[in-house]
């Protein structure tokens, strides 16, 4: 958060700059409505979420007293090349590739709205060339909103490999459901998510196998 005020302190003697902040879908916590709109009110449901909801606070408050050009972006789900090892479909997809079980936690009915990579840059690219003024806040999701277990199948269709699953207890903190509305991303940017989750995923598992054991 120190970081975050640094650098929008930083741009106040910078005119001409727009600043884009990277929030999340995890603000929302468990949302009561799908797919969730930026009037959602925010409920964060895990620690990250609340540094994130507080983040956008943040730019939100240096947009309205220092008259900053700043647009927070709430990604849903991102994966695709390039994604940290630590996170799903990366652990999914090395664990087939190495032959290993692939760990799920909770029973997998849990669903997600996934957001390809390129999709997100290409939002970015987009907010960033935009001349007119931006809304504070837009949701980026893929509208794919698909569960774990559809997922899987989806990666035992790419890797043409019939992955086995183990199933570990649920996380505190993980929400059932993500499902986002992207239409104020539509509007302002002419922003629509491209990549297929099938297309998306084989692209990662094209990147996972060039990684190597």
């Amino acid at each position: 958060m120190l970081s975050t005020q640094r650098l929008l302190e930083a741009v106040k003697a910078v005119p001409g700059v727009r600043l884009i902040y990277a929030s999340s879908s995890s603000v929302y916590g468990q949302a009561e409505t799908y797919p969730t709109t930026e009037e959602t009110l925010p409920a964060p449901y895990s620690p990250y979420g609340v540094t994130k909801l507080a983040g956008e606070h943040l730019v939100g408050l240096y947009r309205a007293n220092d008259g900053l050009d700043t647009v927070a972006f709430r990604f849903f789900t991102v994966y695709g090349p390039g994604q940290r090892p630590d996170m799903a479909f990366t652990r999914f997809l090395r664990a087939a590739r190495d032959g290993e079980s692939i760990r799920v936690f909770g029973n997998g009915e849990q669903i997600r709205d996934f957001t390809y990579v390129g999709d997100i840059t290409s939002a970015l690219i987009a907010a960033l060339d935009a001349d007119q003024p931006l809304p504070p806040v837009m949701n980026l999701s893929g509208g794919s909103s698909v569960s774990v277990n559809e997922v899987l199948d989806v990666v035992r269709s790419v890797t043409g490999l019939d992955v086995a699953v183990r199933y570990e207890p649920h996380v505190r903190g993980d929400v059932f459901r993500t499902g986002g509305s992207s239409e104020k991303a539509q509007t302002a940017l002419g922003w629509h998510p491209r990549t297929t989750l099938e297309s998306g995923l084989e692209r990662q598992w094209g990147w996972v196998r060039g990684l190597g054991a």
